[in-house]
């Protein structure tokens, strides 16, 4: 008995760390008083940055999460941002509607604050997917990701894979 609830504490104690590592505040803890460096260069530049949706979905939240602290951080010091979750190939299961449920709200959430989602066109003609068939915030990147990417980039985007 006393193995079982050691087990059980010591996965409780693991989850809830991890938890706590993953949460965007976290991320703000420990900067919390203290002056960035960058600070200054945002306070009169846009934060530019594009995210790269993995292609395997194991690696799906640590991009929404990477993204969701760049827009907390970004409104937390009242810099002004442009980010975008971008995705391509595989990786649009992510905002088809029939194949991917579990991050619809967070997704939305981002949405709704600013951060511009994006799917390959090209992908979605190789896939057969339509515009229908993807998440209604969701926009579609003309006339594919890589140039859409490139475009960005150009225009002072840093783009940033997992």
């Amino acid at each position: 008995m006393t193995k079982i609830i050691k087990k059980n504490f010591g996965l409780a104690l693991i989850a809830g760390l991890l938890l706590i590592a993953f949460s965007p505040l976290s991320a703000f803890a420990a900067w919390h008083g203290k002056d960035l460096k960058t600070q200054p260069y945002f306070n009169h530049h846009t934060f530019k940055a594009i995210f790269q949706v993995p292609n395997n979905p194991k690696m799906w939240l640590l991009t929404i999460h990477n993204a969701s602290n760049a827009l907390n951080f970004s409104e937390k010091y009242g810099f002004k941002y442009h980010i975008i979750l971008a995705a391509y190939g595989p990786a649009i299961k992510m905002f088809i509607k029939k194949d991917d449920k579990k991050y619809y709200a967070i997704l939305q959430s981002l949405n709704a604050s600013g951060v511009k989602l994006a799917v390959c066109h090209m992908t979605m003609l190789g896939m057969h997917v339509t515009k229908a068939q993807i998440y209604p915030f969701a926009d579609v990147m003309y006339p594919g990701g890589i140039f859409y990417i490139t475009k960005k980039e150009m225009q002072g985007y840093a783009y940033i894979k997992p």
